[in-house]
């Protein structure tokens, strides 16, 4: 059941190759980003939250110049709601770096024959399922969903599920009578030079480029001195921003009161 499938084009062994290869360069950037996020997550989350608390404060101000520039009265609850509705999407944004943090500190490390083992695995099922290579996949729901699973454990580097999905694959592709399927991939040296840039763009771009700070003791301490940095630059800004709010709040004739 390993070979499946009998292609007539003479490129196919070298696009399935590119196929593997951008696949398995994909988990890496994606590992590489779980590992930079375990090394400065907790700061970059700091510089963020701080970062909020200034454009949160800088929004008040903005509200209660607005209230002075009308000559009314401040109102606590109105700036309360407005503040909620502006500040809702970094909320967000704040709960799931929060979320990947979490998940990034909590990733179980496997040993290399697992990993060579996952490889191997997810190349013959890849020679199956993979969409770009069986058209039937992408055509049949059950099998879409098993493709979807598929890359999902290998994502995780979840050996036990991969088996478990080979098992479920090779089940199902007996059940369908597959036998071998002979197909002719249209415009495949077209479809090599686009798999060919996405090649290069994992390799030149984030999240992949953050190997050379993580395998570099100075480079990496030269990261986390630069967010403490950016994180102080933060505070002492959101000092100031406190000063400008306290003014405007006792030339203004308001009330005190606190934004956190």
């Amino acid at each position: 059941m390993d070979e499946i499938i009998r292609v007539r084009n003479s490129s196919y062994d070298r696009y399935e190759k590119l196929l593997m290869r951008r696949d398995e360069l994909r988990k890496e950037a994606s590992l590489i980003n779980m590992n930079y996020i375990k090394e400065f997550g907790s700061l970059i989350l700091n510089v963020f939250q701080k970062k909020m608390e200034c454009i949160k404060k800088k929004k008040a101000i903005a509200f209660y110049q607005a209230a002075l520039n009308r000559g009314e009265a401040m109102d606590p609850e109105a700036l309360k709601k407005y503040l909620e509705l502006e500040m809702a999407s970094y909320r967000k944004q704040l709960e799931a770096m929060a979320e990947e943090n979490r998940r990034a500190n909590e990733m179980k490390m496997i040993t290399e024959l697992e990993v060579l083992e996952i490889k191997k695995l997810y190349r013959k099922l890849a020679k199956q399922l993979h969409p770009d290579i069986n058209p039937m996949t992408a055509e049949n729901p059950d099998l879409n969903t098993l493709w979807n699973r598929i890359v999902m454990a290998y994502d995780c580097n979840s050996l036990k599920d991969l088996k478990e999905l080979e098992v479920l694959a090779g089940k199902a592709l007996e059940q369908m009578g597959c036998g071998i399927i002979e197909i002719d991939i249209p415009d495949i040296e077209l479809k090599m030079e686009e798999v060919e840039a996405e090649i290069t763009n994992i390799l030149e771009t984030d999240p992949y480029q953050y190997r050379y700070i993580l395998e570099d003791p100075e480079r990496k301490a030269q990261k986390k001195a630069d967010l403490q940095g950016e994180f102080d630059r933060y505070a002492d800004y959101e000092a100031e921003l406190d000063a400008a709010l306290e003014k405007m709040m006792l030339d203004g004739g308001g009330i005190l009161w606190r934004l956190n």
